[in-house]
């Protein structure tokens, strides 16, 4: 992302949307969206590794905090987390991760890589929900429409408030 200010406060505006939608908002849909894994998606690689798994984790107890889930948030956000960097170099082939720059994703590569991303965590989801594989079988139904609902929103944030169009660039 372009600097370490403009990640703080995409950060907790995405936080903050989160929680206000869950609080006032979220159980109007029969799936409440998890857009804040946006910021799980497009965090920078040039950032170490540690320092993602921390701001996952503490990204993910804001969430558990505001709503009393227990760690949920936190347990879910922090797996993602650790498994992104696996996840994520399989479009580079670059197991290091230094050569993806979500900045050169055109919107079809977005897409695509955020949906995968995103039925990743809502499956982490609700395997820690009910820390059953065998309801994870039961759930899919659920953990398909749940991520569909998410990668929407997660979209339409992406488009309104993160991407550049080329042609707004060049003009």
């Amino acid at each position: 992302m372009r600097n370490n200010r403009f990640w703080i406060i995409l950060t907790l505006a995405v936080v903050a949307l989160q929680i206000l939608w869950m609080s006032n908002v979220g159980y109007a849909l029969p799936y409440v969206p998890h857009f804040f894994v946006i910021l799980l998606i497009l965090f920078p690689f040039r950032y170490p590794t540690k320092l993602f798994l921390v701001y996952a984790f503490i990204t993910g107890l804001m969430i558990d905090w505001a709503y009393g889930t227990g760690g949920l948030y936190a347990i879910s956000a922090l797996t993602f987390a650790g498994l992104r960097q696996i996840y994520l170099t399989q479009f580079k082939g670059d197991i290091t991760g230094k050569n993806i720059r979500f900045e050169e994703w055109n919107l079809g590569q977005f897409f695509y890589r955020s949906f995968w991303a995103i039925l990743l965590y809502e499956t982490l989801f609700y395997f820690f929900d009910y820390l059953s594989i065998e309801a994870l079988w039961l759930q899919a139904k659920n953990i398909l429409l749940q991520s569909l609902t998410t990668w929407i929103f997660v979209i339409l944030f992406y488009l309104l408030f993160i991407y550049k169009s080329p042609a707004l660039e060049r003009g």
